[in-house]
């Protein structure tokens, strides 16, 4: 009696465990570069009225923008 409700249970859980998997594609986009040195800036940066920012966004080009301060 066991297996008669226990291998109904496997199959659906093996097959929603299956939908799911395929529904986690790789990634359409590459790893970032690992940084090949560190980088030391002595730039102390103020940003004021009149000055414009760039923002970009990696991986979401649709979200990076230049925008006035």
């Amino acid at each position: 009696m066991l297996s008669t409700i226990l291998l109904p249970l496997l199959t659906l859980l093996l097959v929603l465990v299956s939908i799911a998997m395929m529904g986690c594609p790789k990634s359409k986009y590459p790893n970032p570069p690992e940084a090949t040195q560190q980088l030391q800036f002595a730039y102390q940066y103020k940003i004021g009225p009149g000055d414009s920012v760039q923002v970009y966004v990696w991986r979401y080009p649709g979200m990076s923008m230049v925008g006035p301060v």
